[in-house]
């Protein structure tokens, strides 16, 4: 996603579809992952296993959160809609 073309004809299809495939990709991730964790848990530590299953993400959403706020102060408004918004795409692809 973040290697889109800054605008042309296929920027805007190119991002809907790659962002409609990560989507599937992490529902399907998550949720399986979910079912697996529920089942293989045994019943006293069934919660437990589903804050296993969720710590991950929050702690992505924070990552990439923590690389954005310095990123907004840094650029000024015109830096961030041409180029800046790619940074988070492309870290989160190499940490995944």
């Amino acid at each position: 996603q973040g290697l889109t073309p800054v605008f042309s004809a296929w920027s805007v299809p190119w991002l809907l579809f790659f962002r409609a495939v990560q989507g599937i990709s992490y529902g399907g991730k998550l949720s399986i992952g979910d079912v697996y964790l529920c089942e293989a848990a045994g019943p006293t530590i069934t919660a437990m296993s589903r804050v296993v299953a969720v710590i991950p993400w929050h702690m992505g959403f924070l990552a990439l959160s923590l690389i954005v706020l310095p990123l907004e102060k840094a650029l000024s408004l015109p830096q961030m809609q041409r180029w800046g918004w790619r940074i988070p795409f492309i870290t989160s692809s190499l940490l995944s």
